[in-house]
Protein backbone atom coordinates (compact mmCIF):
# COMPACT_ATOMS: atom_id res chain seq x y z
CA UNK A 1 0.00 0.00 0.00
CA UNK A 2 1.44 3.40 -0.84
CA UNK A 3 0.85 6.16 1.60
CA UNK A 4 -0.41 9.55 1.27
CA UNK A 5 2.70 12.00 2.50
CA UNK A 6 0.24 14.78 3.21
CA UNK A 7 0.15 16.53 6.70
CA UNK A 8 -2.47 14.80 9.15
CA UNK A 9 -3.51 16.42 12.16
CA UNK A 10 -4.06 14.96 15.68
CA UNK A 11 -5.42 15.87 19.03
CA UNK A 12 -4.36 15.15 22.29
CA UNK A 13 -6.59 14.63 25.26
CA UNK A 14 -4.68 13.86 28.27
CA UNK A 15 -4.66 15.82 32.14
CA UNK A 16 -1.34 15.79 32.57
CA UNK A 17 0.03 19.12 31.00
CA UNK A 18 3.70 17.14 30.92
CA UNK A 19 2.26 14.26 28.60
CA UNK A 20 0.75 16.73 26.28
CA UNK A 21 3.86 18.58 25.99
CA UNK A 22 5.70 15.03 25.62
CA UNK A 23 2.82 14.31 22.56
CA UNK A 24 3.16 17.56 20.60
CA UNK A 25 7.56 17.23 20.54
CA UNK A 26 6.84 14.00 18.84
CA UNK A 27 4.55 15.16 16.69
CA UNK A 28 6.89 17.98 15.99
CA UNK A 29 9.53 15.40 15.09
CA UNK A 30 7.61 13.70 12.68
CA UNK A 31 7.33 14.85 9.40
CA UNK A 32 3.59 15.56 7.71
CA UNK A 33 2.38 15.48 11.16
CA UNK A 34 0.69 18.56 13.47
CA UNK A 35 -1.32 18.94 16.64
CA UNK A 36 -4.55 20.57 15.90
CA UNK A 37 -5.40 20.55 19.35
CA UNK A 38 -4.50 19.56 22.98
CA UNK A 39 -7.08 19.32 26.06
CA UNK A 40 -6.27 18.80 29.71
CA UNK A 41 -9.63 18.29 30.12
CA UNK A 42 -11.62 15.23 28.13
CA UNK A 43 -14.64 17.29 28.40
CA UNK A 44 -13.88 19.66 26.42
CA UNK A 45 -12.46 17.50 23.64
CA UNK A 46 -15.94 16.44 23.15
CA UNK A 47 -17.26 19.66 21.21
CA UNK A 48 -14.46 19.51 18.23
CA UNK A 49 -14.36 15.87 18.12
CA UNK A 50 -18.34 16.58 17.08
CA UNK A 51 -17.86 19.60 14.92
CA UNK A 52 -14.09 19.83 13.67
CA UNK A 53 -12.99 16.73 13.47
CA UNK A 54 -8.92 15.99 13.59
CA UNK A 55 -7.71 13.30 11.65
CA UNK A 56 -6.31 11.20 14.89
CA UNK A 57 -6.80 11.39 18.31
CA UNK A 58 -3.98 10.61 21.17
CA UNK A 59 -6.63 9.68 23.99
CA UNK A 60 -5.14 8.86 27.18
CA UNK A 61 -7.43 6.59 29.09
CA UNK A 62 -7.47 7.39 33.42
CA UNK A 63 -8.99 10.83 33.30
CA UNK A 64 -11.07 12.77 36.09
CA UNK A 65 -14.60 13.10 35.16
CA UNK A 66 -14.64 10.41 31.91
CA UNK A 67 -12.62 8.18 30.78
CA UNK A 68 -10.53 8.02 27.33
CA UNK A 69 -12.32 4.67 26.79
CA UNK A 70 -15.70 6.33 28.05
CA UNK A 71 -15.49 9.37 25.95
CA UNK A 72 -14.49 6.92 22.28
CA UNK A 73 -17.57 5.27 23.16
CA UNK A 74 -19.92 8.51 23.03
CA UNK A 75 -19.06 8.67 19.00
CA UNK A 76 -20.54 6.28 16.89
CA UNK A 77 -17.95 7.60 14.41
CA UNK A 78 -14.70 8.95 14.98
CA UNK A 79 -11.03 9.62 13.31
CA UNK A 80 -8.71 6.92 14.53
CA UNK A 81 -7.80 6.58 17.80
CA UNK A 82 -4.32 5.93 19.65
CA UNK A 83 -4.46 5.54 23.73
CA UNK A 84 -1.77 6.44 25.49
CA UNK A 85 -1.60 5.08 28.66
CA UNK A 86 0.37 4.55 32.14
CA UNK A 87 -2.09 1.68 32.84
CA UNK A 88 -1.77 -1.99 30.92
CA UNK A 89 -5.57 -3.13 31.96
CA UNK A 90 -7.03 -1.13 29.34
CA UNK A 91 -5.54 -2.98 26.58
CA UNK A 92 -8.36 -5.53 25.58
CA UNK A 93 -10.80 -3.00 25.94
CA UNK A 94 -9.15 -0.42 24.07
CA UNK A 95 -8.93 -3.05 20.95
CA UNK A 96 -12.59 -3.82 21.57
CA UNK A 97 -13.26 -0.26 20.49
CA UNK A 98 -11.25 -0.80 17.55
CA UNK A 99 -8.19 1.43 18.82
CA UNK A 100 -5.04 1.48 16.01
CA UNK A 101 -2.90 1.07 18.76
CA UNK A 102 -2.61 1.31 22.84
CA UNK A 103 1.03 3.20 23.34
CA UNK A 104 1.77 2.52 27.19
CA UNK A 105 3.58 5.01 29.04
CA UNK A 106 6.54 5.89 28.81
CA UNK A 107 7.10 5.46 25.04
CA UNK A 108 9.60 6.71 22.88
CA UNK A 109 9.75 8.33 19.38
CA UNK A 110 10.08 5.52 17.56
CA UNK A 111 7.07 3.26 19.11
CA UNK A 112 5.13 6.97 18.76
CA UNK A 113 6.50 7.26 15.22
CA UNK A 114 4.54 3.07 14.32
CA UNK A 115 1.31 4.07 15.60
CA UNK A 116 1.41 6.99 13.44
CA UNK A 117 2.03 4.83 10.49
CA UNK A 118 -1.02 3.13 11.39
CA UNK A 119 -3.10 5.38 11.42
CA UNK A 120 -1.83 6.83 8.37
CA UNK A 121 -2.82 3.17 6.91
CA UNK A 122 -6.35 3.27 8.34
CA UNK A 123 -6.84 6.29 6.78
CA UNK A 124 -5.22 5.01 3.47
CA UNK A 125 -8.09 2.16 3.76
CA UNK A 126 -10.81 4.32 4.33
CA UNK A 127 -10.06 6.40 1.58
CA UNK A 128 -10.27 3.77 -1.00
CA UNK A 129 -14.32 3.59 -1.26
CA UNK A 130 -14.28 2.64 -5.20
CA UNK A 131 -11.54 0.22 -5.15
CA UNK A 132 -13.41 -1.44 -2.01
CA UNK A 133 -16.84 -1.40 -3.55
CA UNK A 134 -16.76 -5.39 -4.64
CA UNK A 135 -14.29 -6.70 -2.21
CA UNK A 136 -15.83 -9.36 0.08
CA UNK A 137 -16.10 -9.18 3.59
CA UNK A 138 -17.07 -10.44 6.87
CA UNK A 139 -18.88 -8.52 9.14
CA UNK A 140 -18.31 -8.61 13.17
CA UNK A 141 -18.90 -7.13 16.29
CA UNK A 142 -16.18 -4.92 18.08
CA UNK A 143 -17.69 -4.08 21.70
CA UNK A 144 -20.93 -2.13 20.75
CA UNK A 145 -19.91 -1.80 16.93
CA UNK A 146 -20.64 -3.33 13.97
CA UNK A 147 -17.29 -3.90 12.06
CA UNK A 148 -16.54 -5.27 8.13
CA UNK A 149 -13.19 -6.91 7.58
CA UNK A 150 -12.15 -7.64 3.65
CA UNK A 151 -11.11 -11.14 3.24
CA UNK A 152 -8.01 -10.12 1.41
CA UNK A 153 -7.21 -8.46 4.29
CA UNK A 154 -7.05 -11.32 6.85
CA UNK A 155 -3.71 -12.81 7.42
CA UNK A 156 -4.70 -15.69 10.18
CA UNK A 157 -7.41 -15.92 13.21
CA UNK A 158 -6.59 -17.09 16.72
CA UNK A 159 -9.04 -18.62 19.02
CA UNK A 160 -8.51 -16.83 22.67
CA UNK A 161 -10.69 -18.93 25.21
CA UNK A 162 -14.14 -17.36 24.19
CA UNK A 163 -12.72 -14.75 21.52
CA UNK A 164 -11.22 -14.64 18.41
CA UNK A 165 -8.77 -12.38 17.41
CA UNK A 166 -8.80 -11.30 13.55
CA UNK A 167 -5.09 -10.86 12.21
CA UNK A 168 -4.65 -7.89 9.61
CA UNK A 169 -1.68 -6.49 7.72
CA UNK A 170 -2.21 -3.37 10.24
CA UNK A 171 -3.95 -4.74 13.26
CA UNK A 172 -6.00 -6.98 15.07
CA UNK A 173 -9.73 -7.12 15.85
CA UNK A 174 -11.12 -8.73 19.15
CA UNK A 175 -14.94 -10.27 18.82
CA UNK A 176 -16.70 -13.03 21.18
CA UNK A 177 -17.24 -15.66 18.54
CA UNK A 178 -16.76 -19.33 17.97
CA UNK A 179 -14.07 -20.36 15.67
CA UNK A 180 -17.01 -22.33 14.16
CA UNK A 181 -19.04 -19.24 13.80
CA UNK A 182 -15.70 -17.23 12.21
CA UNK A 183 -15.28 -20.05 9.93
CA UNK A 184 -18.74 -20.43 8.63
CA UNK A 185 -19.24 -17.27 7.53
CA UNK A 186 -15.88 -17.14 5.65
CA UNK A 187 -15.51 -18.54 1.79
CA UNK A 188 -14.24 -21.81 2.19
CA UNK A 189 -12.05 -21.95 -0.83
CA UNK A 190 -10.04 -19.29 0.89
CA UNK A 191 -9.60 -20.04 4.56
CA UNK A 192 -8.76 -23.66 6.37
CA UNK A 193 -8.78 -24.27 9.79
CA UNK A 194 -5.57 -25.64 10.54
CA UNK A 195 -5.24 -25.83 14.37
CA UNK A 196 -7.86 -25.90 17.22
CA UNK A 197 -6.60 -22.47 17.74
CA UNK A 198 -5.48 -21.13 14.16
CA UNK A 199 -7.49 -20.59 10.61
CA UNK A 200 -5.60 -19.26 7.86
CA UNK A 201 -5.72 -17.22 5.11
CA UNK A 202 -4.85 -19.71 2.15
CA UNK A 203 -3.43 -17.15 -0.15
CA UNK A 204 -1.37 -15.76 2.86
CA UNK A 205 0.76 -18.45 3.64
CA UNK A 206 4.20 -17.95 2.19
CA UNK A 207 5.54 -21.62 2.96
CA UNK A 208 4.83 -24.72 5.05
CA UNK A 209 5.71 -27.97 5.99
CA UNK A 210 3.93 -31.20 7.63
CA UNK A 211 4.30 -29.16 11.10
CA UNK A 212 4.10 -25.57 10.31
CA UNK A 213 2.87 -22.56 8.38
CA UNK A 214 4.77 -19.47 7.69
CA UNK A 215 2.85 -16.02 7.23
CA UNK A 216 4.97 -13.25 6.99
CA UNK A 217 7.18 -13.32 10.02
CA UNK A 218 4.68 -15.59 11.84
CA UNK A 219 4.67 -19.29 12.45
CA UNK A 220 1.78 -21.06 13.24
CA UNK A 221 1.72 -24.99 14.44
CA UNK A 222 -0.69 -27.62 12.38
CA UNK A 223 -2.79 -29.95 14.21
CA UNK A 224 -2.71 -33.66 13.63
CA UNK A 225 -6.34 -33.67 13.14
CA UNK A 226 -6.38 -30.50 10.72
CA UNK A 227 -2.74 -31.72 8.58
CA UNK A 228 -4.91 -33.91 5.82
CA UNK A 229 -7.12 -31.26 5.19
CA UNK A 230 -4.55 -28.27 5.27
CA UNK A 231 -2.40 -30.44 2.50
CA UNK A 232 -5.48 -31.05 0.47
CA UNK A 233 -5.88 -27.39 0.04
CA UNK A 234 -2.26 -26.73 -0.68
CA UNK A 235 -1.79 -29.22 -3.40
Amino acid sequence: MILNNKTIYGMAVDDEPFALEILKSYCDKIPNVGLKYSFANPLEAIHYIKNDPPDFILMDINMPDINGIQLVKMFPDIPPIIFTTAHSGFAVESYNISAVDYLLKPFDLERFNQAIVKVRKHIALTKLPSLQTNREAIQIKVEYKNVKIFHDDILYIQAMDNYVKIYTSSRFYLTQQSMKGILDNLPQHRFCRVHKSFIVSIDKVSNYSTKTIQIGSVTLPIGRKFKEAFLAYCK
